[in-house]
């Protein structure tokens, strides 16, 4: 059709149109030989897309896990040296299937392999299909004859859409890694197998008492040192030392693994697009646009809150907007609610940036939904598409609507799915009193940073930026309270001090800001920094902060100052 419409341009003026030359050509050689393997498909991609080719195709030996991640790290690195990045932005990604199917003892599963009369034949379902920790590689099994897999019934079947699930989760980051010229980095299946593990930190983490509360902390240092060494110390390099910022494509709450000092969500710029369902992986990954917002339509804020009257957390996010001083004209309007026609009523009003759901939340574990209550009625975010109007940046204040051991029908996903950009999710149940800090902080600093930064001179922000930095700011508040509440390692006025020096060092974007702040808290108690480090990473590895995920597009949101 653009053809067409250009033939017909050149017949309208009478003259044939010469394009012009826009770059000068090139016959520039990937620096790594093309692997016809799954894992480094967007890499693959994203040479091809710059015009660069391979001299060389090699087979990835399949033997060894280490082979992949070598060959992954091979072809960053070259991807890498064609763009001349030092420290851009790369997406770390797991491919997954829908949670519950992880589970192969299930009465789904028994149905289906009952069916195959051959031991070897369930094994490579559940070990092959499943649960692989590898890279999706089957060998064939010792001892059987040669066969053709797709002409076994149910492992033919089951085969054939797991390769079509895998190619198009493949094919979608490289959608995503070559329309933004950054490089992906795959990780091994096992990242996706700690079902387990996260039911038991979300049944510690419910409890309140002391007992629980250590044997949580111990439970996730387990858990991210496990993460930790399935990446291995290869990509934790090169995700560790070559990156700022991280798209991350997960089921699993990688922002939780600690590569160094921090975990990757405070270490690392991220957002996370979650990777099932496989449509909306599709969807996200194909966004190429970005949204350019004006600063002043972040200052009207919609907050749809609904509680019983008689319940006592009713009034905590209020009470913590009203102690903040809003000075640069941001206006906050609550909205009671007790239905969901009244919801969609609010939304549709409404005309600005941020909406912020004040209300108690839960989910059905991994076959069910995640909703919000809205008076005596479960709201379905996902049913919001067509129906309201959402506004590209939501903020949710309520327990577990992006959580650890749900499905993927989650509330963010459903906010997403329904027209939101980014949405601010939480992996577990907060704290209600802590969720209205956390939450009017973040207002807080849209009041108060944004104006400060426009007297600097930058004209636009995006919003992971804007909430990342607010992350790092918030780690500090936990991270300080720690040394200071819990091991009265320091006074409040040496705890003032250093958190101020702290927030100085984030806004100012520089990154020895938690080096400096454990050097800072050393001389002030009299420990070595290595010390005070081992023990938050030892003792408190889970901090408040940590419930929260940012998900979705938010490095799409410009916010114009």
């Amino acid at each position: 059709m653009i053809l067409e419409k250009i033939e017909e341009t050149e017949t309208l003026t009478g003259h044939e149109i010469q394009p012009k030359q826009l770059r000068d050509t090139y016959t520039r050689k990937a620096g790594t030989p093309g692997y016809g393997s799954g894992s480094t498909l967007a890499n693959n991609i994203a040479h091809y897309s710059l015009g660069i080719m391979y001299n060389e195709e090699r087979r990835i030996k399949a033997d060894k896990i280490e082979n992949f991640k070598t060959a992954i790290s091979e072809s960053v690195e070259s991807l890498l040296s064609t763009l001349g990045e030092k420290h851009g932005e790369a997406i770390v990604y797991a491919p997954a299937i829908k949670a519950f199917l992880y589970n192969t003892n299930s009465h789904l599963w028994n149905q289906i392999l009952r069916q195959l009369s051959e031991r070897w034949q369930k094994d490579m379902i559940k070990n092959g299909l499943i649960k692989n920790p590898g890279y999706s590689g089957i060998s064939h099994p010792v001892g059987q004859p040669v066969f053709n897999p797709y002409k076994i019934p149910y492992l033919g079947e089951i085969l054939h859409e797991r390769q079509s699930e895998l190619a198009l989760t493949n094919h979608s980051i490289a959608l995503l890694a070559s329309s933004e010229c950054i490089p992906a980095i795959r990780l091994p299946n096992a990242i996706n197998l700690h079902t387990a593990e996260l039911k038991e930190i979300e049944f510690l983490h419910k409890r309140s008492d002391q007992k629980a509360a250590r044997q949580l902390q111990t439970k996730f240092k387990a858990l991210s040192d496990s993460m930790q060494s399935e990446i291995g110390p290869q990509l934790e390099q090169l995700i560790a030392s070559r990156f700022s910022s991280l798209k991350l494509c997960s089921d699993a709450p990688l922002e939780w693994i600690y590569l160094g000092k921090l975990p990757l969500m405070i270490s690392h710029e991220v957002s996370k697009i979650c990777m099932t369902p496989g449509n909306m992986l599709l969807q996200q990954s194909a966004i190429g646009y970005s949204k350019n917002i004006p600063s002043d339509l972040l200052k009207d804020i919609l907050v749809i809150r609904s509680f019983q009257n008689h319940d006592r957390i009713k009034e905590f996010l209020e009470t913590g907007i009203n102690i903040f001083p809003l000075e640069n004209g941001t206006k906050i309007t609550f909205k009671d609610v007790n239905t969901i026609a009244e919801v969609k009523d609010a939304l549709n009003s409404f005309k600005g940036a941020i909406v912020i759901f004040d209300c108690h939340g839960d989910h059905s574990g991994n076959e069910g939904g995640g909703w919000l209550q809205i008076g005596k009625e479960k709201l379905n975010s996902w049913e919001l598409f067509d129906q309201a109007r959402v506004p590209p940046i939501v903020m949710l204040s309520a327990c577990s609507t992006a959580p650890i051991t749900g499905s993927h029908v989650t509330v963010a996903n459903g906010f997403i799915r329904s027209g939101a950009s980014s949405v601010i999710g939480t992996f577990l149940p907060v704290d209600a009193k802590a969720s209205s800090a956390f939450i009017s902080r973040i207002i807080y600093r849209i009041d108060a940073f944004l104006p400060a930064i426009k007297k600097l001179g930058y004209e636009a922000i995006t919003w992971r930026s804007l909430i990342a930095s607010f992350m790092r700011m918030s780690y500090a508040t936990d991270a300080l309270r720690y040394f200071h509440k819990t091991c009265e390692l320091i006074t409040l006025e040496q705890y003032l001090e250093i958190h101020m020096n702290a927030n100085s060092r984030i806004n100012s974007m520089r990154t020895d800001w938690y080096d400096e702040l454990l050097q800072e808290t050393a001389l002030a108690s009299g420990s070595s920094a290595e010390t005070l480090l081992e023990m938050i990473k030892d003792n408190t590895p889970l901090m408040e902060t940590m419930l929260y995920s940012q998900q979705g597009r938010p490095e799409l949101i410009n916010i114009i100052l």
